[in-house]
């Protein structure tokens, strides 16, 4: 009697699965397998990422030098003549070439705030960075990496000091014309000069001092009275030639 099919069938199925189950040859090509792809896949990360860093760098380096330059206090005197921030900073990037490059990389325009004041100007810029992926857009939803670049610079004039050494020696006392002495046409100077450092120290951070000289110094007391001096004269105060000084 021939036995029937389907036991035939299932004895030959159960005996090839045996073999197979029992069979070890092949398996380090299955390990290579995975091994390769797992390769694959960080490597392709990898190379994306340091893509996006390149191009993240260059962008960075970029904003900083645009604001150091942004926040530069103008030395034009023309105000006609004087760019804004946002100018300076948008011709820096102009002449970067930072634009949309062959490697599928997009700078993303630059936002400028600026905060310009007498004697002090700060420049903050931000802009974003977007690289196409190679290979994480393989087995990931998302092609793309994408960040965002931002640098803060300021530049201010601090606390001021200006000392006007005037010389008031006899041949001030001439006369320059217009019934003015030299004396006097120093004085009108000094007083102008004045005016207009006060007229523009809005945070009161400049002070002005007056050195009057001839022959000598007249030191004023209180200063005077920081150091050891011999010789003074009797009328005026003021140290003959013949004076030595030392610190106190």
């Amino acid at each position: 009697m021939h036995k029937p099919v389907l036991a035939v069938v299932l004895g030959r199925t159960r005996a090839s699965m045996l073999r197979f189950r029992d069979d070890e040859g092949g398996s380090m090509a299955l390990i290579m397998i995975f091994t390769f792809l797992a390769m694959i896949i960080f490597g392709g990360i990898a190379v994306d990422v340091m893509r996006f860093e390149t191009r993240r760098v260059a962008m960075q380096q970029t904003l900083d030098r645009a604001a150091l330059a942004a926040a530069g206090l103008p030395e034009e005197k023309d105000s006609t003549k004087v760019r804004t921030p946002t100018e300076i900073a948008n011709d820096w990037f102009a002449k970067a070439g930072l634009g949309a490059d062959l490697n599928m990389v997009t700078y993303g325009t630059p936002v400028v705030t600026a905060l310009s004041v007498p004697g002090k100007r700060e420049v903050e810029i931000s802009a974003s960075v977007t690289s196409q992926n190679y290979f994480m857009g393989l087995f990931s939803p998302r092609d793309f990496l994408q960040g965002m670049t931002s640098t803060k610079a300021a530049q201010g004039v601090s606390n001021i000091e200006v000392i006007l050494v005037l010389d008031i020696t006899g041949s001030m006392n001439q006369s320059i014309g217009g019934g003015k002495t030299k004396l006097q046409a120093l004085k009108e100077s000094a007083l102008s000069f004045v005016d207009i450092v006060e007229a523009n120290d809005k945070k009161n951070g400049v002070s002005i001092g007056v050195v009057p000289y001839a022959a000598q110094v007249n030191v004023p007391a209180a200063l005077r009275a920081q150091f050891t001096v011999a010789h003074l004269s009797s009328w005026n105060g003021l140290a003959t030639p013949a004076s030595r000084t030392s610190t106190a």
